[in-house]
């Protein structure tokens, strides 16, 4: 099967949402705020999110970030890995390993 990954978009906010959630856990609410201020441009950090799709439907999660630094880092503005997630039924098919290159 064929795995395209690419920018979120904002008729992606549903299952951006759904996939937070099932990464993250917590308040379903705090991730609905991120994601609607992240899609309106008005989030806080400097980051990105990329979403894997195979046939149509989306399996997997990265989001992005510019931190100022990072643990054993010596430079500022790091490139960071916020979030990692594919769903458990896409595992073990190149879902993860295809959002890694992209987020590259």
């Amino acid at each position: 099967m064929t795995i395209a990954v690419r920018a979120v978009q904002p008729s992606d906010e549903a299952v951006w949402i759904e996939l937070r959630h099932a990464l993250y856990g917590d308040v379903r609410q705090v991730h609905v705020e991120e994601v609607r201020s992240f899609l309106d441009g008005s989030f806080r950090w400097p980051w990105g999110a990329l979403l894997a799709v195979e046939e149509e439907r989306p399996v997997g999660l990265v989001e992005l970030s510019i931190r100022p630094c990072a643990e054993g880092c010596g430079t500022t503005d790091v490139a960071y890995l916020e979030g990692w997630y594919v769903r458990l039924e896409a595992r073990g098919r190149g879902v993860g390993r295809a959002l890694l290159r992209a987020a590259e």
